[in-house]
């Protein structure tokens, strides 16, 4: 089973609307096994709870809480030992390390810096549509 990191916009993305190339996704997440940690679970609140999102597209807590329930049951919680410190973001560079510790298959972002470095030791970087062609052929 293929290992996965998600960036906070893919799951933003994917609530927001289940339509589209991010919330198809989900509709593969039988052939992938996402890794999360708490601080990555925190920014998902964090920009879900943020009142222009939560106003904009209707997001009230009971969605947020029920995608965390979803998160903590079906994914694996990482907590990466060593950190890396190659981007402007810190949040971007807590990606990198779950994604290299774990030894994820793939990152999967839309954020244009972090899909510049294509690779991180093993795991691939991949915008959701491409991600989403490869669990296609599986």
């Amino acid at each position: 089973m293929l290992k996965v990191v998600f960036d906070t916009n893919v799951f933003v993305s994917a609530l927001i609307s289940t339509k589209g190339t991010v919330g198809s996704l989900f509709k593969f997440a039988q052939k992938y096994k996402l890794i999360v940690s708490l601080p990555l679970l925190e920014e998902i609140v964090q920009v879900l709870t943020h009142p222009k999102i939560s106003k904009k597209y209707e997001i009230d807590p009971g969605m947020i809480q029920e995608m965390l329930i979803i998160l903590k049951e079906d994914s694996f919680l990482a907590s990466p030992k060593k950190k890396i410190t190659i981007l402007s973001d810190s949040m971007d560079n807590h990606l990198l390390s779950l994604a290299k510790e774990s030894k994820a298959d793939f990152l999967v972002t839309g954020d244009k810096e972090i899909l510049s470095l294509k690779k991180i030791d093993s795991t691939k970087v991949l915008s959701p549509f491409q991600f989403l062609q490869i669990l296609k052929t599986k």
